[in-house]
């Protein structure tokens, strides 16, 4: 699993992701006469934190990736640089179904999911332009590329998103009513000013919205598949640049 976070302002476009990769396999064991046994679910036995899920092409379009980590035993990150150099030129609108069929076309059962984020000319200007493209089967063909309304200031997250939701969104808890039944009433909720923040605000909460999901997971009784390095992509009107990126080294 990963962790991807979009946010975006009237400055630009922010999109950061965490580096773990981690893989799960699944054994039938038999009885003596070959039957079925039992199923083992191996969870996270194999994981790197060395894998790249947000990319920029050429034009400065940003895509990020989430869900099935690998296609045909290679790690998804390949080919998506494949699609990045191939797609050098192409603009942020055209990205999302050529995204969609150059996946769907290597696996067509493969449940990925993407943000794609860039500016598109219109009329002498530039306008920001998101999406999100899921290439699950388990959705309707027509719903399987989401416009994001870039209107108003806001943010989105794919991946592991359960820690995050559960600090934003408004919670409740349960009481009982005088007749004994169940009721629920709210905690006090204080929601996000989203159209006050600033670039600065964007990537200072995109980055901290990743390090809270890394460090609540490492204390629950959970597989811990978000981690690693934490790589953040600024896009603005005129250019993109890498605020942080791991970078390939030597561990001597």
């Amino acid at each position: 699993m990963t962790l991807l976070v979009t946010v975006f302002v009237t400055e630009g476009i922010v999109m950061a992701s965490d580096s773990r990769l981690s893989f799960n396999q699944t054994q039938l064991v038999n009885n003596a006469d070959g039957t079925p046994s039992k199923q083992i679910n191996n969870v996270g036995i194999h994981y790197s934190d060395t894998s790249y899920k947000t990319f920029v092409t050429k034009k400065g379009v940003g895509i990020s990736s989430c869900g099935d980590a690998a296609i045909n035993g290679s790690p998804i990150a390949g080919y998506i640089d494949t699609f990045v150099r191939e797609n050098a030129d192409t603009s942020v609108q055209d990205i999302p179904q050529k995204l969609l069929d150059y996946f769907r076309a290597l696996n067509p059962n493969l449940s990925s999911e993407f943000h794609v984020a860039g500016y598109q000319e219109n009329e002498g200007k530039l306008e920001q332009k998101i999406y999100r493209v899921f290439t699950s089967p388990h959705f309707e063909p027509d719903k399987r590329v989401e416009i994001v309304n870039t209107q108003d200031s806001g943010a989105m997250w794919n991946g592991q998103v359960d820690v995050l939701s559960k600090l934003i969104n408004p919670s409740y808890f349960k009481r009982s009513d005088v007749n004994g039944n169940d009721i629920y009433v709210p905690n006090q909720h204080y929601g996000i000013l989203w159209q006050y923040f600033t670039l600065q605000d964007a990537i200072d909460f995109a980055e901290s919205a990743i390090k809270m999901t890394i460090d609540c997971i490492r204390f629950q009784q959970r597989s811990k598949n978000v981690g690693g390095p934490i790589d953040i992509l600024v896009i603005k009107p005129d250019e993109s640049e890498w605020l942080i990126q791991k970078k390939l080294h030597a561990s001597g």
